[in-house]
């Protein structure tokens, strides 16, 4: 999931959908440098 916290930083969370509840695997600030704007794909390269 892409969410975007103070000052418009960027978040990405990993999840897995489990059958009642939903499990956070990993959070993190993704690096403007291995992103395409908008940070919802990943540059090639």
């Amino acid at each position: 999931m892409l969410g975007f916290g103070t000052n418009e930083r960027p978040i990405h969370v990993v999840c897995a959908a489990k059958q009642e509840y939903l499990v956070v695997i990993t959070a993190y600030l993704p690096d403007p440098a291995r992103w395409e704007p908008g940070f919802k794909r990943r540059k090639n390269g």
